[in-house]
């Protein structure tokens, strides 16, 4: 009996000392990963480093410290990128750059807000939420553009890749290439910015990144004629106001920004333009309830609304050399495959995600006076339709349509030319779209 009861004595005490040694190696473990993480967040020199340490370490998943840590380096990183996006656009001026088209010519560049091009019935979407883009289309104007991804699902790391003439899917930076206004401008250009987005929020640090950038001193004198100094309820007042207020010279290219169906949907439309209501939202899904089904149906009347201030732009360019493009930042869920709304800063997207936060609309209008002087863009647009790309190149096409002859253009980017090329998609730094949505199938 004595011997079994050392036994066991002895057995609890190395089975104490056992937990003691794991614990201990553990915590040490766990020390040195700490240790090894914050060097490497100290030592990131651009966003696109501390993005990547991101990906590793979701926003959600930090302490406070960190949190905190990581937006003092957000902001230094910031910084760097934009010393270095404002050397790059210095750098413009040395190059040549023309415009070959010999009328006037006026080139509109729309970027929407959070548009789920599955809500679009231009798209297939079961309510009429785009009836002027279908008559547009009828009528021979509209070109619609039917796999365009973008890689992220935010604004500010999308609007800096957009106005870049990088390419993300060949690897490239945005800093290191200047905006494609800055091109348009130097090729003699008038280039208007009008941006529902430039004072919203403006104590966010995603809003104070992308102003750094885009509305930095040097940027605005070598990249604008004019941006907008007002406020507006709505997009409409925001066209509207452009309208009234601004002459354009011989070529311009008009920047407008909206703020399309950005998170509170009923804010984006006009009451009067109020045209679906939960009853008009049919689906069965169980986890659908009225009030989501009312939500589902803002959603819907923004998308309505935005397709009535894009009919505004077309009439005014209809009777002129006008060509058109119309793209969105991300898409947004809203309760579309399950009980969920918004977006989500994902690190193992779904094909639901990527589906209804990663697949956006992409258009391109041109008036009947582009149409006639230019037929052979024409052919060109009706060819690439159905030619898969990430909409970050969208400053190649931008500078094809307007007829802008300058190095910085390279027709692999270009989505229209005959001698693009398709890259494997590359979607929240290190998954690929097309994996991604295979998978599914499978």
């Amino acid at each position: 009996m004595e011997k079994c009861s050392i036994k066991r004595f002895i057995g609890r005490v190395l089975s104490f000392k056992g937990r003691d040694v794991i614990a201990g190696s553990v915590a040490i473990v766990g020390l040195i990963w700490s240790i090894v993480c914050y060097v490497i967040l100290f030592s990131a020199s651009n966003t696109e480093q501390l993005y990547t340490w991101r990906h590793y370490f979701p926003h959600n998943s930090m302490d406070p410290f960190t949190q905190t840590m990581h937006g003092l380096n957000s902001l230094r990183d910031s910084a760097n990128d934009t010393e270095i996006a404002i050397k790059t656009t210095l750098d413009v001026s040395s190059t040549q750059a023309t415009v070959t088209e010999g009328d006037s010519l006026t080139v509109i560049y729309i970027l929407g807000e959070s548009y789920n091009k599955h809500h679009a019935s231009i798209y297939g979407y079961p309510l009429p939420t785009t009836p002027n883009f279908e008559r547009e289309v009828k009528s021979g104007n509209l070109f619609v553009f039917n796999d365009a991804v973008n890689t992220e699902n935010y604004t500010s790391f999308m609007e800096k890749n957009i106005f870049s003439l990088n390419s993300i899917g060949a690897g490239e930076h945005w800093f290191d290439y200047p905006s494609f206004a800055t091109v348009f401008k130097h090729a003699g250009y008038d280039v208007w910015m009008w941006d529902m987005q430039r004072d919203f929020m403006t104590k966010r640090l995603y809003t104070i990144t992308v102003n750094a950038y885009l509305y930095n001193d040097e940027m605005k004198k070598l990249s604008y004629t004019a941006c907008n100094e007002k406020r507006y309820g709505y997009d409409g007042g925001l066209v509207t106001s452009f309208f009234r207020e601004k002459t354009p010279g011989k070529y311009n290219l008009v920047i407008l920004h909206f703020m399309g169906q950005h998170i509170a949907y009923f804010q984006r439309f006009p009451k009067s333009e109020t045209v679906f209501t939960a009853d008009d939202i049919l689906r069965t899904d169980k986890y659908l309830n009225k009030n989501k089904k009312g939500i589902i149906a803002q959603y819907d009347n923004a998308t309505r609304y935005n397709d009535a201030v894009m009919k505004q732009v077309f009439d005014h360019y209809r009777n002129k050399n006008a060509v058109l493009l119309y793209m969105s930042d991300h898409g947004e869920e809203i309760y579309d495959y399950r009980d969920y709304r918004g977006r989500q800063v994902s690190y193992k997207p779904t094909p639901g995600q990527l589906r209804n936060q990663n697949e956006t609309p992409f258009l391109v209008w041109c008036s009947d006076a582009y149409k006639k002087s230019h037929p052979d863009i024409v052919k060109r647009l009706q060819s690439s339709l159905d030619r898969p790309f990430m909409t970050d190149i969208v400053g190649h096409t931008l500078l094809a349509l307007g007829q802008v002859k300058t190095p910085y253009y390279k027709a692999e980017h270009d989505v229209t030319s005959p001698q693009f090329k398709p890259v494997k998609r590359k979607v929240y730094g290190h998954y690929y779209y097309e994996d991604i949505m295979s998978a599914e199938k499978k």
